[in-house]
């Protein structure tokens, strides 16, 4: 059985130059088997938190342009990858 990865989202409010910025502007959480990998520490909050604020669209165009090397691509071992 594969990885489960589970996007949440909550749409925000944005102040961009760019439309497509503006309207795609949210609160991302990305859970991949039970681990969130999105969790980062915020300097202006001053602790944790397990989303990231960002425009989806360039998230979006990237997933559709490599969906197949996502998908399908064998992943390299560590051992090859310090090769």
């Amino acid at each position: 059985m594969g990885a489960r990865m589970v996007f949440e989202l909550q749409w925000l409010r944005g102040d961009f130059d760019d439309p497509i910025e503006v309207n795609t502007f949210a609160r991302l959480k990305i859970v991949v088997n039970g681990q969130i990998s999105t969790r980062l520490y915020d300097h202006v909050a001053g602790g944790e938190c397990d989303a990231v604020h960002v425009a989806l669209y360039p998230l979006a165009l990237c997933i559709a342009e490599n969906w197949w090397s996502l998908l399908y691509e064998p992943r390299k071992s560590y051992v090859e990858a310090a090769v």
